[in-house]
């Protein structure tokens, strides 16, 4: 019987999930498909997830036997990070500590920082 987990179901985009096969029965091969195009034929397979969205992941272990297949549907979600200039001053020491998301699609951040000389800066946050 096919079976597997992942270390984390929730990530941002460009971080990796390692995937764990629980098979039973004693597999010989292994394929993968992480919902988005790629694939292994690993055992234990670290992917990285590039693209925001929901993922189905479905692994078919196979053995002297036959083959079987998991698959989990809507199982890994990618969320996207949030790029936005801040301007009118800043310096290292900025820090937002909480974000809200409006209903016109902006966003509230609220936070604290020290203005000494204007400048522009790019933060990204994930959502």
């Amino acid at each position: 019987m096919a079976g597997f987990t992942a270390s984390t179901t929730t990530i941002t985009e460009g971080q990796s999930i390692q995937f764990t096969d629980q098979s039973t029965n004693t597999p010989t091969s292994w394929s993968w498909n992480f919902g988005n195009g790629g694939t292994s034929s690993s055992q234990h397979p670290s992917y990285q997830y590039n693209t925001e969205g929901t993922y189905t992941v479905a692994l078919t272990a196979t053995n002297s036997y036959g083959s079987h297949s998991e698959t989990k549907s809507s199982y890994i979600t990618v969320e996207s990070l949030i790029s936005w200039q801040k301007s009118l001053g800043g310096s290292g020491g900025d820090q937002a500590y909480s974000i809200q998301q409006t209903t016109d699609g902006g966003y509230i951040i609220t936070g604290y920082g020290v203005v000494k000389v204007p400048t522009i800066a790019t933060i990204q946050l994930p959502l």
